[in-house]
């Protein structure tokens, strides 16, 4: 279980609630956290582990006057197992390229199969995979995804259900669950990591977190209610900290492990080599496309055809300088989208600026007449900077007020060229953001709206502490399960086995010093020949 889990759970038994935990009894199709890639398969070992951690974090809860169960999360009685014994055997290149139309699907499964396309174009990182070569992991996917639909489907048709909380709420393991939920009337909240530090996780009353409209108005509404309450004075001053920090490119949270090397190659203040200032200069920050191009409420968004809006707003002005900053951690993300904006690239009003380019995104942003988003944190970052942002497709930023929006290409060509005429009246001078501040207070509502943690903090190194009862949890896999999770990573990985027998006999045959030294050695001559060889691009 996740630190927020068990802060999530506690408060439900501080109220004397009766908690049920659905839980995985390690039988899975697919697992996130065990085989996430599809070149991987599921290690038991890793099972061990995770089923050890889960009963060490449950026991750590403290019932009160509440009660809690753990229960297998499969559910599956004989027809159940048969349909989806079927649907699997349907999978072929034909049924899939018909995004299985001729299946009769009822809701949750066709629930299960859109959250296995969309699981597929995050495990891929591509947002227009061919599913039709991917058949063996949508399968491992479909079936993922059928049994967790099933089983809370029977689930709640065999007992009384208040409410259910559902992690994420778009992966195959969440997304039937929550259209069971949503059939049998239950009310459903779906959490998720920090959006923003460590603590504050997102919780969402029956709706899930991409559903960025919904999730933005939200947020304002609890920014009025802090606002009104006096409670917003802290919240501004937590944000305007964020954003300096963001300038500075200091990282907290899931982004350290995202963007910190990534990061490490910008040099402040430099430039495109053939930046002009005298040029009318749009800067496009293009985001990945296959974290949402599944999910229903982006079809049909600008979102999900960049490339082709950046076309557009290069050949409706030619006589301006469009730069394509493409984000640094996306140098082996969304292959296609990056062939998509390669293809635009010998158009003469544009150049990009790759991923791995050690060019100053925010410099940039503030060098622009105009910045053009998709949505990324790049759209309040430059804004609060100073720059005229636009945030095409759908609204998030813009919907908190921290930007101007365009939903279609019209209303974006549109904005551009006002924005071009402002620019050609003043003689080149760059129209700028009348009201950054407004960027801050979107940030402020945006990190008031999480939950704030009533059993979590955050220690001296940032890790985040549980504490119960003025007790603090030491969770983590017992030693039993820690010695059986080793036997069977040996026995399951080839390459580990090998790597440890050699390790044994280097320290039996040189000592530890002696062999402390060859490793070493071994480990530096490892990291010079890939700085030889270079990152390059994969294969396939």
């Amino acid at each position: 279980m996740a630190p927020f889990e068990l802060d999530l759970v506690q408060r439900l038994l501080d109220g004397a609630a009766r908690v049920q935990i659905f839980q995985c009894m390690g039988d899975a199709f697919y697992c996130p956290a065990n085989n996430p890639r599809p070149d991987q398969s599921i290690k038991k070992s890793i099972c061990v582990r995770c089923k050890s951690e889960a009963a060490a974090a449950t026991g750590f809860l403290d019932p009160g006057r509440g009660s809690i169960e753990v229960i297998d999360s499969k559910k599956l009685e004989a027809p159940d197992k048969q349909r989806i014994k079927d649907l699997l055997g349907a999978l072929s290149a034909e049924v899939i390229a018909s995004d299985l139309a001729q299946l009769d699907l009822d809701s949750i499964e066709r629930s299960a199969w859109d959250s296995t396309k969309s699981s597929l174009m995050t495990d891929l990182k591509d947002a227009e995979p061919d599913f039709r070569c991917h058949i063996d992991r949508l399968s491992s996917l479909f079936g993922a995804a059928l049994t967790a639909g099933f089983s809370a489907r029977a689930h709640f048709a065999t007992q009384q259900v208040d409410e259910v909380y559902i992690y994420n709420g778009r992966m195959v393991s969440y997304w039937p669950v929550r259209v069971a939920a949503q059939e049998f009337g239950v009310p459903f909240s779906v959490y998720e990591y920090p959006p923003f530090g460590v603590e504050h996780y997102s919780l969402t009353p029956n709706l899930i977190p991409h559903s960025r409209i919904e999730y933005a108005r939200l947020a304002a509404r609890h920014w009025e209610e802090k606002v009104a309450e006096g409670d917003s004075e802290d919240w501004l001053a937590t944000a305007s900290k964020w954003l300096l920090a963001r300038q500075r490119r200091e990282l907290e949270g899931q982004q350290i492990t995202l963007l910190g090397d990534a990061l490490s190659r910008v040099k402040i203040n430099l430039l495109p080599n053939s930046w002009a200032r005298e040029n009318f200069n749009i800067v496009f920050f293009p985001s990945s496309q296959y974290e949402f191009a599944g999910l229903p409420n982006y079809f049909g968004e600008l979102n999900l055809c960049q490339a082709d809006v950046i076309e557009d707003v290069a050949r409706a002005f030619p006589a301006s300088r469009v730069t394509i900053r493409m984000h640094p951690n996306q140098s082996f993300t969304d292959r296609n989208f990056l062939a998509s904006i390669e293809r635009i690239a010998d158009l003469p009003a544009i150049e990009i600026v790759d991923p791995p380019s050690p060019v100053d995104s925010y410099r940039l942003a503030q060098e622009a007449d105009v910045v053009v988003t998709f949505g990324s944190t790049m759209t309040i970052e430059a804004s609060a900077l100073g720059a005229t942002v636009i945030e095409a497709g759908l609204p998030f930023y813009s919907e908190l007020g921290a930007c101007r929006g365009a939903r279609t290409a019209d209303e974006l060509l549109s904005a551009v060229r006002g924005l071009f005429f402002e620019w050609s009246e003043n003689d080149g001078l760059t129209p700028r953001n009348p009201e950054p501040q407004a960027a801050v207070r979107a940030q402020a509502a945006l990190m008031a709206f999480p939950r704030e943690p009533k059993y979590l903090q955050a220690d001296s190194t940032g890790q985040i502490v549980v504490t119960i009862g003025g007790t603090t949890a030491r969770l983590g896999p017992s030693r039993g399960a820690r010695a059986l999770a080793g036997l069977l990573e040996w026995l399951e990985s080839p390459a580990l086995k090998s790597r440890r027998l050699v390790d044994a006999a280097l320290l039996v045959l040189l000592g530890r010093r002696a062999r402390a030294a060859l490793l070493g050695l071994l480990q530096r001559v490892r990291a010079r020949r890939r700085h030889i060889v270079g990152p390059g691009f994969p294969s396939g």
